[in-house]
């Protein structure tokens, strides 16, 4: 935060072992002392997935891996403000929400006051899905989601579009991290890779994605 604070989450999402179960722990550590503060626990037992500081309202957005669903969080008390659920809503079984309700990387656009968010569609089950963008509009009074504005930003290039032309086998993986220029005119995507099957890791088939524009219009910059 703007305080130098760190805000992180437990999770299993590079561990994946079916069965298995842990406490999605959302914590504060101290810039200055390196204490760590509890803040919260997450519903389910998956973990963690992003975790991203809104400079305007100075509160903090969580993504919970097992029920597809962004917390709203105060960063002093951890007191859930207000939940966002993109989409279809998520089943309720346990474990990870299944293939096209998960939520991967945040990132908040501070120049536009709108929270982008990355949809785990497919990953190297390759099951023809194409990974996507969304992003939802923060309201600067109330700091609140605001629904109505949820919108789909981009899909992301198969492997096959950009990155490896040769490789056989098309695909394209889940985006884990979210970053802006200080404009917000560049928006730089980190893939993780995963295979849903396993699940396992695949983490030699990942890529960062570059693009220029805005919430109206991205364009992927294939020339590094």
């Amino acid at each position: 935060d703007e305080m130098r604070n760190i805000y992180t989450g437990v999770t299993m999402l590079y561990d994946l072992v079916p069965g298995v179960s842990i406490l999605p722990v959302v914590s504060r550590i101290d810039a200055f002392t390196g204490n760590v503060y509890f803040l919260d626990t997450l519903p389910g037992g998956t973990g963690v997935t992003g975790v991203e500081f809104d400079t305007i309202c100075e509160q903090i957005f969580v993504g919970n891996l097992d029920d597809g669903t962004i917390y709203r969080m105060d960063p002093l008390s951890g007191v859930t403000l207000s939940t966002f659920d993109p989409l279809a809503a998520d089943n309720g079984a346990s474990g990870m929400a299944p293939l096209g309700q998960r939520i991967l990387g945040l990132g908040f656009n501070h120049v536009e006051n709108r929270l982008y968010y990355a949809m785990w569609n497919s990953d190297f089950n390759k099951t023809g899905i194409r990974n996507t963008i969304r992003s939802v509009d923060i309201d600067p009074i109330t700091c609140d989601f605001l629904p109505a504005t949820d919108q789909e930003q981009l899909q992301l290039p198969w492997t096959s579009e950009y990155g490896d032309p040769g490789n056989p086998d098309d695909y394209s993986m889940p985006v884990g991290d979210i970053e802006f220029s200080a404009d917000a005119g560049t928006m730089l995507l980190a893939e993780s890779g995963f295979d849903s099957d396993g699940p396992r890791a695949r983490p030699h088939e990942s890529r960062v994605l570059r693009y220029t524009g805005s919430s109206g219009s991205w364009t992927l910059q294939t020339t590094v």
